[in-house]
C-alpha cells in the first residue's frame, strides 16, 4: 500500500533553526514531513536576524548581559 503524497505524519510551520532541525529529526525517525515557510530563503523576519538573536540585548537582566554592555 503506497501513502498519498498529501498525507503527512507531521507538518513543520517555520523553516529556521528550530523548524528545520525539528524537520530533519522528523525525517531521520522516518516521519513524512512538510516544512513550511511564509518567507523568502533569507528574510529578515525571523528570530535569528538582527539584535533579536543575541539573547543578552532582548532580555534586560544582568545575567543575560555581558562585561561589556
Amino acid at each position: 500500500m503506497s501513502a498519498n503524497v498529501n498525507e503527512f505524519d507531521a507538518i513543520v510551520l517555520g523553516a529556521g533553526a528550530m523548524g528545520s532541525a525539528a524537520a530533519y529529526y522528523l525525517t531521520q525517525a522516518k516521519q513524512r514531513v512538510l516544512l513550511l515557510e511564509q518567507f523568502e530563503l533569507d528574510h529578515q523576519k525571523g528570530s535569528s536576524h538582527g539584535l533579536s538573536r543575541v539573547i543578552r540585548y532582548s532580555y534586560d537582566h544582568p545575567i543575560y548581559r555581558s562585561p561589556e554592555c
